[in-house]
């Protein structure tokens, strides 16, 4: 009898055990930097390997290098690194790309003139490196140069080709935004003019920065920025985006500055239904503000608690249909700007905050980037000064609702397609990325089976999402 109860007590510390540290982030691996500390840190994920890379500083806030790291998850260890450098030129990695041939593609932002105090002339580079970490080809197209004195490039792939969305200033006198297309090799194709009406003072030296852009399944592009500010001694900066058309006009601009304060968007992203979710903050406070296509603000959420503030990295849209949120979590008593969290909350499309958590020591921590590899299972990417971390994280606060319904799908693989045998139980289908993101969307009524084609130029972890009115389940597809 006590035999039996000693076994139950094991049993039941180490359920409670796993169940804890579950629910904790686990540190796969971590690269450092070369030279100073990392900028921001990124994930890859194609079914077996993790690619982490990112940018850090070299000597001071303007000079950056990239570096790429492939991390073999099942010895949780580096295979190997490789800088991602240009000479003596500011190089800043965007986008990773898995071809079908295993290799590595890496879009980068390369400012090629680089002084004390800026870097100059930002243009795209392509550099693409074999399964072993050897760079077998690299080129930067110089043909749609815009000069600027500082500026952010930043570069996605989109319909088997390159795209970048910008706001160069130009002798401290003016700001336009500008829309740049590319080949998928990274040849230049053609620039266009999306917004003339940035212009500023040097009276009030307002200054716009564009720092990034999402693609809705429409080809709508809804970038997002920052609007600095001089007022006298004091500066303030306010958050805005442009939303462009398919044939790179602009629809609207819409500016945020909440209570006459400084806010800055981190991130954004788009719902399938259409709406817009944007993640900021305003000093120690994270908000997400939804908007519709039309930029009116339907509803907002606070990110803080008692005992610390929230400055938001990333949000994405999980296989449940639920939102992540990554970043830092600083402490209300803390005097540093440095000193901060590792921060991951999740919330209803609603915005109600089901739970949120922060982790590690005060030392600068950040989670900037999140993939979902399996429903509710998580890899994670952050920063901690000189170092660039992994983390694995799972999420056992699942609700009844969230359970998926487990009815058993076929999916045959072929070559060239995915077919899948429904028994027409599903009434909908969606193909969704590891960021949440639904590539894909289709209606399988009274189908017995159906295909999802695959994209030869592009491999990596996608979801199927099948659903129908006796509940969902997910398959996961890998390219």
């Amino acid at each position: 009898m006590v035999k039996k109860f000693v076994c139950f007590i094991c049993l039941y510390l180490l359920v409670i055990f796993t169940y804890s540290n579950s629910e904790e982030l686990v540190k796969i691996t971590d690269i450092m930097s070369p030279a100073s500390w990392f900028v921001d840190a990124n994930i890859r994920y194609d079914g077996n390997n993790a690619y982490l890379f990112g940018s850090y500083s070299v000597d001071d806030e303007y000079f950056k290098k990239g570096i790429l790291a492939k991390v073999d998850l099942e010895y949780q260890s580096v295979n190997w690194e490789q800088g991602i450098e240009q000479g003596d030129s500011t190089i800043i990695p965007w986008s990773l790309k898995i071809l079908d041939n295993s290799n590595i593609e890496i879009l980068s932002e390369l400012a090629l003139f680089r002084s004390d105090f800026s870097y100059n002339n930002q243009v795209l580079s392509v550099k693409r490196f074999n399964s072993e970490g050897v760079e077998i080809y690299s080129q930067f197209d110089t043909s749609g140069l815009k000069f600027a004195t500082w500026a952010k490039l930043p570069v996605r792939y989109h319909n088997n080709q390159i795209s970048a969305y910008y706001t160069p200033r130009q002798n401290w006198q003016q700001a336009l935004s500008y829309s740049m297309h590319y080949d998928s090799e990274g040849n230049f194709l053609q620039s266009k003019l999306i917004d003339s009406s940035i212009v500023y003072s040097q009276d009030s030296c307002d200054r716009y920065l564009l720092k990034d852009f999402r693609i809705s399944k429409d080809s709508s592009v809804y970038c997002f920025g920052d609007i600095h500010k001089s007022y006298g001694a004091s500066d303030q900066t306010a958050g805005y985006i442009i939303k462009i058309n398919s044939k790179d006009e602009k629809v609207w601009k819409k500016t945020f500055f909440p209570n006459n304060a400084s806010f800055i968007i981190s991130d954004l992203i788009i719902l399938t239904n259409g709406q817009i979710i944007i993640a900021g903050y305003q000093g120690r406070v994270g908000y997400l503000y939804w908007l519709d296509s039309e930029s009116n603000i339907l509803r907002q959420s606070k990110l803080e608690t008692a005992a610390y503030g929230v400055i938001p990295i990333k949000i994405m849209q999980n296989l449940n249909g639920n939102l992540i949120v990554i970043g830092q979590a600083v402490d209300w008593d803390s005097t540093s700007d440095e000193a901060g969290d590792n921060y991951i909350a999740k919330l209803d499309e609603d915005g109600n905050v089901l739970w949120q958590k922060k982790e590690g020591i005060p030392i600068q921590e950040t989670l900037t980037d999140i993939v979902e590899y399996e429903p509710n299972k998580y890899y994670l990417a952050g920063t901690r000064k000189s170092l660039a971390l992994l983390y694995q994280f799972e999420d056992k606060s699942i609700s009844v609702e969230e359970q998926n319904f487990t009815k058993d799908v076929k999916v045959l693989e072929l070559s060239n397609c995915y077919e899948i045998e429904n028994n027409k139980i599903y009434d909908k289908a969606e193909l969704v990325s590891i960021r949440g993101k639904v590539l894909q969307s289709f209606t399988i009524s009274d189908k017995f089976n159906f295909q999802v084609q695959k994209d030869s130029y592009y491999r990596g972890v996608f979801f199927l999402r099948l659903s129908g009115k006796n509940g969902s389940i997910v398959k996961k597809l890998i390219y």
